[in-house]
């Protein structure tokens, strides 16, 4: 059985994050991307990017249209983790939070076939993002942004 929309989502925007790299021309040298992860640890390879789904993500109204197809924005958090400068310590994750957005805005070209993640989203948006020095959140310094994508899914096969 394949995997469900929603993790084919997932795994395509890893896919799409792990490309942020110097040989493809941005600031960062991501060394992972990972789903699920809320906090890392001190012993993770920096930088590093991970994917959580907001838990209100299902706070969005009920259709009460009878039907089996269902369209709703799915809120996603981007997480970047990275060493910070002792003298400015988030001016790292300044530079992750821009290529973190520089490479989903890429991938997100309406000209481009994969606007769409491949077919598999509706819409997308994002927001600008904060970034964070370290403290009782991070051990290291850190950005996050939401991302909002549109899902739309026949519920006989999500």
């Amino acid at each position: 059985m394949s995997d469900s929309k929603r993790l084919r989502i997932l795994k395509k925007l890893s896919e799409q994050l792990s490309t942020i790299t110097h040989a493809n021309g941005y600031r960062t040298e991501v060394r992972s991307v990972r789903r699920g992860v809320a906090v890392i640890g001190r012993d993770e390879p920096l930088p590093c990017i991970t994917i959580l789904e907001s838990p209100k993500s299902d706070m969005e109204p009920f259709r009460a249209d009878n039907s089996v197809r269902q369209k709703d924005m799915w809120l996603l958090f981007i997480q970047g983790f990275i060493k910070d400068d002792f003298e400015n310590p988030t001016d790292p994750a300044h530079d992750l939070l821009a290529d973190i957005k520089k490479c989903l805005s890429a991938n997100f070209d309406p000209k481009n076939s994969e606007y769409s993640l491949g077919g598999l989203a509706a819409s997308f948006r994002m927001e600008p993002g904060v970034c964070a020095p370290p403290g009782e959140i991070s051990p290291t310094a850190y950005c996050w942004l939401r991302l909002e994508v549109g899902v739309a899914e026949d519920l006989r096969d999500p």
